[in-house]
């Protein structure tokens, strides 16, 4: 868009689309309290999966991190997040950047080509899950490691690749993967808790995500240097397969624990 149209234009438009972002946002409704009401009793029945772990303030601080690591379906989630996070610091714009330049031999407009294809593949992805809804029922888990599998190997193919056309293509089908990866892992989350205490379950895990985000762009800045930009995604896509293989390990977390409103039935 900047080499199309300039980077002013392009900063207005983005104001723009942020400022109708802002307007959907407020037709967003809260739950009636009746409805909040009855969650706070079905909590209570529901505590073999969520437990309630007190009400001090301590305890209001700590209830999403204790309750992440008290159910294993979450703490088998977290932690493939985790690994997935470590690798996926290699899409910010400095590494994409370098890769551009060094791999694909390309100038600096390309680094936003393949970010435009990228996003143009989530898009295309979030499309895919919403009409594969019916067809995916209720097997997330087996959506999610498909989603997981093919980010990661596109993500190995797009390392080896150095044609910037291929590039763009291997970038753009990466995106409905990556989509069917996260939209599947976010309801496995959803199902595994109560209403009421999943605004602290991921708060806790978005604190945790940036934490290894952060070390994460340290240690792939450093990596970078030492192996080279295409060896550093190349070992970004391996993480990706570690995670599946960390999934698969605990599948039992998965097949056996209930949803916490199948326990409320």
């Amino acid at each position: 868009m900047v080499a199309l149209i300039g980077a002013s234009p392009t900063l207005l438009l983005t104001a723009v689309i942020y400022g109708l972002a802002a307007a959907f946002t407020l037709g967003v409704k809260e739950p009636m309290e009746g409805e909040a009401e009855a969650e706070e009793r079905k909590l209570h029945i529901s505590s073999d999966v969520t437990p309630v772990l007190g009400t001090s303030r301590w305890h209001t601080l700590t209830e999403g991190w204790k309750m992440i690591w008290k159910t294993p379906r979450l703490r088998v989630l977290t932690f493939m997040d985790m690994i997935d996070m470590l690798g996926g610091s290699i899409w910010v714009g400095a590494f994409t950047l370098a890769f551009v330049q060094v791999a694909l031999g390309q100038g600096e407009e390309w680094w936003g080509f393949i970010n435009a294809a990228y996003f143009a593949g989530t898009i295309g992805g979030g499309l895919l899950v919403h009409t594969l809804a019916r067809i995916i029922g209720n097997r997330y888990f087996a959506v999610m490691m498909i989603g997981m599998a093919g980010y990661g190997v596109l993500t190995a193919f797009y390392a080896m690749n150095t044609q910037p056309f291929v590039a763009l293509i291997f970038v753009m089908l990466m995106g409905p993967f990556a989509e069917l990866s996260m939209i599947n892992r976010r309801t496995l989350i959803q199902s595994s808790v109560a209403k009421l205490l999943l605004p602290k379950v991921l708060s806790a895990q978005a604190s945790l995500m940036h934490l290894v985000f952060c070390i994460s762009l340290l240690g792939m800045a450093g990596l970078a240097e030492y192996i080279g930009i295409v060896n550093l995604y190349l070992f970004a896509s391996r993480l990706t397969i570690v995670a599946i293989f960390v999934g698969l390990l605990n599948y039992r977390a998965f097949r056996d624990q209930a949803a916490p409103e199948a326990v409320m039935d």
